[in-house]
Protein backbone atom coordinates (compact mmCIF):
# COMPACT_ATOMS: atom_id res chain seq x y z
CA UNK A 1 0.00 0.00 0.00
CA UNK A 2 1.83 3.14 -1.21
CA UNK A 3 0.11 5.39 1.33
CA UNK A 4 1.78 3.50 4.19
CA UNK A 5 5.21 4.07 2.64
CA UNK A 6 4.79 7.58 1.23
CA UNK A 7 2.11 9.09 3.42
CA UNK A 8 -1.38 10.24 2.55
CA UNK A 9 -0.15 12.74 -0.02
CA UNK A 10 1.11 9.99 -2.35
CA UNK A 11 -1.49 10.94 -4.98
CA UNK A 12 -0.28 14.55 -5.02
CA UNK A 13 3.33 13.37 -5.27
CA UNK A 14 2.57 11.02 -8.15
CA UNK A 15 0.64 13.72 -10.04
CA UNK A 16 3.81 15.81 -10.07
CA UNK A 17 5.97 13.02 -11.49
CA UNK A 18 6.26 11.60 -14.94
CA UNK A 19 6.49 7.87 -14.31
CA UNK A 20 9.02 6.37 -16.74
CA UNK A 21 9.64 3.02 -15.10
CA UNK A 22 7.54 -0.11 -15.59
CA UNK A 23 4.68 -0.25 -13.09
CA UNK A 24 2.53 -3.21 -12.09
CA UNK A 25 -0.66 -2.62 -10.14
CA UNK A 26 -1.74 -5.82 -8.40
CA UNK A 27 -5.43 -5.83 -7.55
CA UNK A 28 -7.52 -8.48 -5.81
CA UNK A 29 -10.44 -9.60 -7.99
CA UNK A 30 -12.82 -8.46 -5.22
CA UNK A 31 -11.83 -4.89 -6.20
CA UNK A 32 -12.07 -5.54 -9.96
CA UNK A 33 -14.99 -3.17 -10.54
CA UNK A 34 -13.51 -0.28 -8.57
CA UNK A 35 -11.66 2.63 -10.16
CA UNK A 36 -7.92 2.49 -9.50
CA UNK A 37 -6.32 5.94 -9.45
CA UNK A 38 -2.83 4.48 -9.82
CA UNK A 39 -3.78 3.38 -13.34
CA UNK A 40 -4.56 7.02 -14.17
CA UNK A 41 -1.39 8.39 -12.57
CA UNK A 42 0.84 5.92 -14.40
CA UNK A 43 -0.88 5.52 -17.79
CA UNK A 44 1.61 2.92 -19.03
CA UNK A 45 1.06 0.74 -15.95
CA UNK A 46 -0.12 -2.81 -16.30
CA UNK A 47 -2.79 -4.18 -13.98
CA UNK A 48 -3.06 -7.79 -12.88
CA UNK A 49 -6.05 -9.15 -11.01
CA UNK A 50 -5.35 -11.74 -8.33
CA UNK A 51 -8.07 -14.37 -8.01
CA UNK A 52 -9.65 -15.09 -4.64
CA UNK A 53 -8.17 -11.97 -3.10
CA UNK A 54 -9.25 -8.57 -1.88
CA UNK A 55 -7.30 -5.49 -0.89
CA UNK A 56 -4.38 -7.43 0.62
CA UNK A 57 -3.83 -9.83 -2.25
CA UNK A 58 -0.23 -10.66 -1.30
CA UNK A 59 -1.52 -12.20 1.95
CA UNK A 60 -4.84 -13.56 0.70
CA UNK A 61 -3.41 -15.33 -2.35
CA UNK A 62 0.40 -15.30 -2.14
CA UNK A 63 0.83 -17.84 -4.94
CA UNK A 64 -1.31 -15.81 -7.35
CA UNK A 65 0.46 -12.64 -6.28
CA UNK A 66 3.92 -14.16 -6.80
CA UNK A 67 2.93 -15.63 -10.17
CA UNK A 68 1.67 -12.25 -11.43
CA UNK A 69 4.76 -10.46 -10.13
CA UNK A 70 7.17 -13.02 -11.60
CA UNK A 71 5.41 -12.85 -14.97
CA UNK A 72 5.64 -9.06 -14.98
CA UNK A 73 9.34 -9.09 -14.07
CA UNK A 74 10.14 -11.77 -16.62
CA UNK A 75 8.44 -9.78 -19.41
CA UNK A 76 9.70 -6.32 -18.45
CA UNK A 77 12.54 -4.80 -20.39
CA UNK A 78 15.10 -2.75 -18.55
CA UNK A 79 15.26 0.97 -19.19
CA UNK A 80 18.67 2.32 -20.21
CA UNK A 81 20.22 5.05 -18.09
CA UNK A 82 19.01 8.48 -19.13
Amino acid sequence: EPRFLLGLSVIDKLKQLKVIVPVLVLTGDVDKGRKNILMELAPTAKQAFIKNAGHVCNLENPIGFNNALNSFLKNTKTIPDQ
